[in-house]
């Protein structure tokens, strides 16, 4: 793998602004890990910043998840099961659109057993609203 495809598939992770270990020669372990050896530094750039936005819109786009975002902006937590009773929507649809919040950072999840608790996450909010107007100014 390039290191121009390296680089792609680590700012498309959520390891953003982390130190990576990689070593020199890009050999990857079959399993898909990289063999750790030396830093590699990942700056955060505008252009960056406009894939990371994207993303959010991108999982915004859904008329389901807004509604999903509603019902959690009025609770605390609530569980699969009971999002899915108060949007009148299948279990495993809701989980796929919740996959996708997820994904985007936008709902946190706690396990408690077999339950799943899931919250929005208004600190990563707030963080898309300030970028997007960021990105907005000239």
């Amino acid at each position: 793998m390039s290191v121009h495809l390296l680089n792609r598939y680590l700012l498309n992770s959520s390891l953003l602004n982390q130190d990576f270990y990689i070593s020199q020669s890009l050999t990857a372990i079959p399993n898909r890990r990289w063999l750790v050896t030396e830093p590699v530094a990942v700056e955060t750039t505008r252009e960056d910043e406009m894939k990371e936005l994207s993303r959010y819109f991108y999982a915004l786009k859904e008329v389901w998840r807004l509604r999903m975002l509603q019902a959690l902006a009025g609770a605390d937590e609530l569980t699969v099961t009971e999002l899915a009773e108060q949007l009148h929507i299948s279990q495993p649809l809701l989980s796929w659109h919740l996959r996708r919040l997820r994904q985007a950072d936008i709902v946190r999840v706690r396990k408690e057993g077999r339950e799943s608790f899931y919250s929005l996450d208004r600190q990563k909010l707030a963080a898309y609203q300030e970028q997007f107007e960021r990105l907005l100014q000239p």
